[in-house]
């Protein structure tokens, strides 16, 4: 092995096919990595930082100390457990989804506020799986980025069940 170790800027170095981390074991370099990031990281970002399989893991960290998990368009996001930081990334990677004017339209407006006054707390995630809303084929990162900006997303799970 090489005599100087250099880690990269995520505190990560890999000799060969072994990785070593400034932060100990898998579990706190991930927790780390996530808390680091400025969007959260999907499970395949991680993955390939610590250049593992992320099936192989991250499994162990849906309900991990310290980080969220929720989807976002469609892939599972891993995001600081801490409130502002976790709101920054979800912003962020948000942001990043969205292109310059790729906004609700009018009449896609209307659709979203409809279902929204129809279906009195329905959360995100339904909202999606309207067929309305799915066979307009808008987008979930547009259509969350209104809801946030409007102070309109549900920001409590439904207990009812």
């Amino acid at each position: 092995m090489p005599t100087v170790v250099r880690f990269d800027e995520s505190g990560l170095w890999h000799y060969e096919k072994v990785s070593f981390s400034k932060y100990g074991n898998l579990k706190n370099t991930v927790v780390h990595l996530i808390n680091a990031s400025s969007s959260g990281l999907s499970g395949h970002e991680i993955g390939d930082l610590v250049r593992l399989r992320p099936r192989s893991f991250l499994h162990h960290f849906r309900n991990a100390a310290g980080i969220r998990r929720e989807k976002t368009e469609g892939v599972y996001v891993y995001y600081s457990g801490e409130a502002d930081k976790y709101r920054e990334q979800v912003q962020t990677r948000l942001e990043g989804l969205i292109s310059a004017g790729d906004v609700l339209s009018d009449a896609d407006t209307i659709v979203v506020l409809t279902a929204l006054i129809k279906h009195h707390g329905i959360s995100f995630d339904d909202i999606m799986r309207l067929p309305e809303v799915r066979e307009r084929g808008l987008s979930g990162a547009v259509i969350r980025e209104f809801l946030n900006r409007h102070g309109l997303l549900k920001k409590t799970p439904d207990t009812r069940h």
